[in-house]
């Protein structure tokens, strides 16, 4: 909630900083590379918010060092109670480059920081991309750079306006979102059975590379979304995109039911033997068969035993009854098409491979769902 309500103050400001970035940082050319440093907790939280770039590295000593390019001064303020005995719980990291800032985040410098590899780090930057690395918790918001996560050890909460995001090497609970850039996860595993993985942007692919999480939520609005990699045994995944396509790259033994819909013009293809459900067929409106007359009055005799063994209705065709599982097989690679026509037209399907053990929710508007066997 935090992170949405920075986003949101981020894009209320809109400070043109683009626009005289270039010309500032020139004007402070003759300033130098400022640090400072105090000892730390190991799960300290630090937060700094500057108009740069932002690294951070996770290192085993108890302590923070900061540095800052083309700056008149740092400064490691402690915001951990009164007393602030011992070393610091809580560091907000201030930048100063020639001029006092107002809110802290005005200031345009690079900044490098090394803190515990246990610490919470709070990252905004206004014009600049975000790198770190090697710590327990990444809180990342730009509003013009790409985001880097790397080694986090419990979670991400990650938002670039316009970059890319990207999260490598990480355990815990992932948010990734981007508003024009991309979005990767690769090699990603929940700290709990309860962690989930989340990634949206509005205009950008999103590519999930051997993430393990059994809940796992990727939507864009122009963009494909592909999967690499096992699923999760009772794993639930939703896939959505408005324009794009979704491809799955699983292994041969992948064992999942899928609930699909797709638009009209778009291709269905599978490297997988499915086993497809068409949803059931709805009764007919016409008019019903008069009822036999010796349905309701009082029988006047036994019917013959001919007579009792129950009929086809009228109206029903003369083509043998489905099977009783009601299942198509699914040749592979080829496009899903089912006998069907009113199913087809509805462009959504169940199917199923193995023994459905992870369920799979994708929805594409104008693109191909390909189910992909993984090399």
């Amino acid at each position: 909630m935090k992170l949405k309500l920075t986003l949101i103050a981020l894009l209320v400001i809109g400070l043109p900083v683009s626009v005289f970035g270039d010309k500032t940082r020139k004007a402070k050319a003759h300033l130098e590379k400022v640090e400072q440093s105090i000892e730390a907790d190991s799960s300290v939280t630090v937060s700094v918010c500057v108009s740069g770039s932002v690294t951070v590295r996770g290192w085993n000593n108890n302590q923070v060092l900061a540095r800052a390019a083309d700056a008149k001064r740092i400064e490691l303020q402690r915001n951990d109670g009164a007393a602030q005995r011992g070393p610091a719980r809580k560091i907000d990291v201030v930048v100063v480059d020639g001029e006092e800032s107002g809110d802290g985040c005005d200031a345009f410098s690079d900044v490098e920081l090394s803190v515990p590899r246990g610490a919470s780090v709070h990252v905004q930057t206004r014009d600049g991309d975000i790198s770190i690395a090697d710590v327990a918790e990444a809180y990342a918001v730009s509003q013009n750079g790409n985001i880097d996560i790397q080694n986090a050890s419990r979670s991400a909460e990650v938002c670039s306006v316009s970059g890319s995001v990207v999260l490598k090497d990480s355990v815990g609970r992932a948010n990734l979102t981007s508003v024009g850039g991309s979005i990767q996860a690769a090699n990603v595993r929940p700290a709990s059975p309860s962690d989930s993985l989340e990634a949206v942007t509005v205009s950008g692919d999103i590519d999930l590379i051997h993430v393990e999480h059994s809940q796992l939520n990727a939507r864009t609005v122009n963009g494909n979304v592909n999967l690499t990699g096992p699923l999760s045994r009772g794993g639930r995944y939703e896939f959505k995109t408005m324009s794009g396509d979704v491809t799955l790259a699983m292994p041969d033994d992948a064992s999942f039911q899928i609930n699909a819909k797709v638009s009209q013009s778009g291709e269905i293809i599978t490297d997988f033997p499915l086993q497809l459900t068409p949803e059931p067929a709805q009764a007919p409106k016409a008019t019903k068969a008069p009822t036999p007359v010796a349905a309701v009055a009082t029988p006047l005799a036994p019917a013959p035993p001919e007579a009792a063994q129950p009929g086809p209705p009228p109206d029903a065709p003369l083509t043998p009854s489905p099977t009783p599982a009601q299942v198509i097989r699914v040749i592979p690679k080829v496009k899903v098409v089912t006998v069907d026509h009113s199913f087809y037209k509805l462009r959504k399907f169940t199917a199923s491979h193995g023994t459905g053990d992870a369920v799979i929710y994708v929805a594409s508007f104008s693109g191909t769902l390909h189910l992909k066997r993984s090399e």
